[in-house]
């Protein structure tokens, strides 16, 4: 889960409803020069965290921040996730797992080797399935919308520019139609709108997104949920 650090509380945003909202904003994409997403590439982006699903519906206590999760326990759910989805489809099967593994490097502890190495063994099998598709540009994007989203995720609502979270200070790295690298200017215009330039985005639009609290003082207590209203429009 994605978790936000109150004075008296948290709120977080489950990882699966982050990808939806990521899955979303790319079916709104078509405003040049970002293409207008197939449908394969948008139920890409909307499973890619699915692996995270049961933990974040079943955890009790503090919320627990997707970054600082145990390590063994992520790597769990990475993988049973990854087989699952692979059970319905090959294709985001191979993407998730392009999208994990890319998360660590060849020099970390036995058990991240163990994931990569069996993870490998699986792209080598899966991308066998697909030999004209462009694996690595699909993954580009899949990344593309997962920022923007976790732009939207990872801030306060209306955060200052200086306060922002640190992986969005200098922009959102994106691809264009044509495959090339740009930056996208990425701002909270008040608490219930945000801005992009370029945007992907021709017309202005509002998405919703589940929004759960829970006070420091009794964590055991039931999480209230809000749906929030968030509002894309161009710098």
């Amino acid at each position: 889960m994605i978790v936000i650090e109150y004075d008296d509380r948290y709120e977080y945003i489950k990882q699966h409803d982050h990808a939806l909202l990521a899955g979303e904003m790319a079916t709104y994409a078509s405003n040049s020069p970002f293409k207008k997403t197939d449908y394969r590439t948008v139920m890409t982006v909307a499973l890619h965290d699915a692996s995270w699903k049961e933990s974040d519906d079943t955890f009790t206590g503090k919320p627990v921040h997707f970054v600082d999760y145990p390590m063994d326990k992520k790597l769990k759910l990475y993988k049973d996730g990854i087989d699952t989805i692979e059970k319905i489809d090959e294709y985001i099967a191979l993407l998730t797992s392009l999208h994990y593994t890319a998360f660590f490097n060849s020099e970390g502890p036995k058990e991240t080797l163990r994931f990569l190495k069996l993870e490998k063994e699986r792209q080598h099998k899966l991308q066998a399935l697909f030999p004209k598709e462009d694996i690595q540009l699909a993954l580009q994007e899949l990344k593309m919308w997962d920022n923007f989203s976790l732009y939207v995720c990872l801030n306060k609502p209306g955060v200052d520019k200086k306060d922002e979270h640190p992986w969005f200070k200098n922009g959102i790295k994106a691809i264009s139609a044509k495959g090339e690298s740009i930056t996208v200017d990425c701002r909270w215009v008040d608490s219930g709108t945000v801005a992009f330039s370029p945007s992907p985005f021709k017309h202005e639009w509002t998405a919703t997104i589940p929004v759960y609290t829970v006070n420091k003082s009794d964590l055991n207590k039931p999480h209230s949920m809000q749906l929030r209203s968030i509002t894309f429009s161009e710098c």
